[in-house]
């Protein structure tokens, strides 16, 4: 899904046997181009996989449709025209994910955007009483760490893109600040926010908001709110 590679028909028969292959793959969206030229994709829930009748599919009108192909695709869930009645249909039908795709928290870039902007500063200001305890929130929500930021990097459109969120400091005992979310090509260069791709855009701002959301909060006295 982070890769926006097809996967193998054949990789899905023969995983689909195995119980815990299957609680995994099980009611992904998926679209499925088929064999016969002309014929259109078919977006929906996998829902099986047979050797003769090819890669099945509950479509968003509920019917489940075979369709023989190579290859199938799980998409990104900003990439997906029809996420809501996806979403409706999947509680409609009592349809759970071993994989957070469907309900995964999706961003797209705000119209306001300056035209050589070169960082979110949505989630500048969290603050964290240890360089450490930056990175160790990072690492538990999955994320990649180096120095003082937190990264992540997807693969789309055959180009890799990371996204470094800054959490500040040198020494991991240092109390530390995080500042501003930003992009970055294969070769390290920034890339403007505007030209960040909508997947990369989507991880990016997720990950920074995860970790924001760990930071230290200060709570109030109750008798400072008398």
């Amino acid at each position: 899904m982070l890769r926006s590679m097809p996967t193998p028909t054949a990789v899905l028969l023969a995983a689909w046997p195995d119980e815990s292959y299957r609680r995994s793959l099980e009611n992904l969206v998926v679209v499925v181009e088929p064999k016969a030229t002309g014929e259109a994709s078919v977006t929906g829930f996998l829902k099986g996989v047979d050797a003769k009748k090819g890669v099945g599919v509950v479509d968003l009108d509920g019917e489940t449709i075979w369709t023989k192909a190579e290859a199938f695709v799980v998409p990104h869930p900003i990439l997906l025209a029809d996420l809501e009645e996806l979403r409706g249909l999947a509680a409609e039908l009592s349809f759970s994910q071993g994989q957070k795709q469907l309900f995964r928290e999706v961003f797209t870039k705000p119209n306001e955007l300056g035209p050589e902007q070169e960082e979110i500063a949505s989630f500048r200001g969290g603050k964290f009483e240890q360089l450490s305890h930056a990175r160790g929130a990072a690492k538990s929500l999955g994320y990649r760490t180096a120095g003082g930021w937190a990264a992540c990097r997807v693969f789309e459109g055959g180009k890799a893109t990371e996204a470094r969120f800054w959490l500040g400091g040198d020494d991991s005992m240092d109390e530390v600040v995080t500042e501003g979310l930003m992009w970055v090509d294969a070769s390290g260069d920034t890339i403007l926010v505007r030209d960040v791709p909508p997947i990369a855009f989507s991880e990016g701002m997720r990950m920074a908001s995860a970790i924001y959301g760990k930071r230290a909060v200060e709570k109030k006295d109750e008798d400072d709110d008398a």
